[in-house]
């Protein structure tokens, strides 16, 4: 009688394991999938990031060069705009006191 139950034992723990073989496997796949992912992940958030660090700059240099070029446009608008307030305030100082 111990035969007949101990191979009973033996055919559901191989059952058992069968099912632990797919499990794990299922496992295996949800993990191998969960890494390239992430390495896509990793690849979307980094490329923009080297990328931006190769081609930026010379656009940046390109607008400072031409932020250094407007700068004395800037201070020659300023120095035409003050001039224009002196000779309006001129203009009016003149006006007020010609008029009785």
């Amino acid at each position: 009688m111990p035969v007949p139950d101990l191979n009973k034992k033996i055919d559901r723990q191989t059952a058992l394991l069968e099912e632990i073989v797919q499990q794990n496997k299922k496992t295996q796949k949800f993990i191998l999938w969960g890494r390239i992912l992430n390495l896509a992940r990793l690849v979307i958030i980094i490329t923009p990031i080297i990328l931006a660090i190769i081609y930026i700059p010379p656009f940046v240099e390109r607008a400072v060069n031409k932020s250094r070029e407007l700068v004395p446009e800037i201070k020659e608008l300023q120095s035409l705009k003050q001039g224009l307030i002196d000779f309006l305030e001129g203009e009016n100082a003149t006006s007020t006191t010609a008029m009785p």
